[in-house]
């Protein structure tokens, strides 16, 4: 799916693909000092848990600049609804990927990270083009508009020289679909092809 830039979508306008949590409470992060951090962007919305309604929590996204040794454990706890089989993070892995030219995104209810999205540079002939990846929220925060906020401020927080946001989505996750049609994404007509490689560890 792709969004160009300068779509009405895109005109700072205003439901993910997968949806972990750690304990509440704010965590400092260790701050490299690269990248600019992202405006920050805020709502509030009535939080269900079961029987359980928490209302008026905060729900604040911004571009991660730093990492700790709890912002890796609540990552750790959205990996696995992404995806099962990849690997946890840690602190050196997480901080190489911040240093990195990815922009990383990430979701806070109450200080803690319930949400992460990353945006992948791609420069080629045409211009700057954005890959949308690892767009998930956790399972118990979903349809709250979370994904929805991450990606309108991640993609608000790119520079206006940007030709277009392109993303995946598997096929089977209509939900998603929708989300990413109601930002301004359409179905593009290419095929993806992927040469995998073995892994460092694998036998």
């Amino acid at each position: 799916m792709v969004i160009p830039r300068g779509s009405q979508a895109q005109k700072r306008g205003t439901t993910a693909d997968r949806a972990g949590g750690g304990p509440t409470g704010q965590h400092p992060e260790r701050t490299r000092g690269r990248g600019r951090r992202a405006e920050t962007g805020r709502t509030k919305t009535a939080l269900s848990h079961h029987a359980i309604t928490v209302p008026n929590v905060e729900i604040r996204v911004a571009r991660l600049t730093g990492s700790s040794p709890e912002v890796v454990e609540q990552i750790n706890v959205l990996i696995p609804q992404l995806k099962p089989a990849w690997d946890r993070v840690s602190i050196a892995s997480l901080d190489g990927l911040i240093e990195s030219p990815t922009r990383v995104y990430v979701a806070r209810c109450e200080g803690v990270v319930r949400g992460i999205t990353l945006l992948v540079p791609h420069r080629h002939l045409p211009g700057l083009r954005f890959h949308v990846e690892d767009v998930v929220v956790d399972k118990r925060f979903r349809r709250l508009g979370i994904a929805r906020k991450m990606l309108t401020t991640a993609m608000a927080d790119a520079s206006e020289d940007v030709v277009s946001f392109d993303l995946r989505s598997h096929a089977v996750r209509p939900g998603a679909h929708e989300l990413y049609r109601g930002l301004g994404f359409e179905p593009s007509d290419t095929t993806v092809f992927r040469r995998a490689l073995p892994r460092p560890n694998s036998t």
